[in-house]
């Protein structure tokens, strides 16, 4: 038991090591993939915002459960159909590289509507995998 869960620890730490300087660059790479997103859905870009998404995407909604990325860009589609979008802006963000090729993003978010109601603001949850040297999310809630 011991040996594996020494085994564990050195692979955890070889995993850390491998990221390495690399780390760096994820986090400024994936904050970027994230600041182009809410900047195609600022500007109601269906087709930037749509490629933010990889084919494989898989989603969770506290309220339908999980959903395909079909489902997720006809989300798009609904939103930027309406005359009111108002602002998404980014409050705050945490990036933790998964390796080299995949990432967690965490972000504090603010909806800010035109029409007078109040802000919403919320955390927001992504995975991004690094794909054909874009990073792309596969899952986010």
């Amino acid at each position: 038991m011991k040996t594996r869960t020494g085994i564990g620890l050195i692979l955890m730490a070889a995993s850390a090591l491998a990221v390495g300087a690399g780390g760096a660059d994820i986090v400024k790479e994936v904050k970027a993939a994230q600041a182009q997103l809410i900047d195609a859905i600022n500007k109601a870009d269906y087709a930037k915002a749509a490629a933010a998404f990889d084919d494989s995407y898989k989603g969770l909604t506290s309220d339908k459960g999980f959903r395909t990325v079909d489902a997720r860009r006809e989300g798009l589609k609904k939103f930027f159909a309406t005359e009111d979008r108002g602002t998404l802006s980014i409050l705050e963000t945490e990036v933790r590289p998964l390796g080299e090729n995949y990432a967690m993003l965490r972000s504090h978010l603010r909806h800010d509507k035109r029409k007078g109601e109040q802000p919403k603001e919320w955390w927001y949850t992504a995975i991004y995998m690094r794909s054909g040297g874009h990073w792309k999310a596969i899952h986010d809630q």
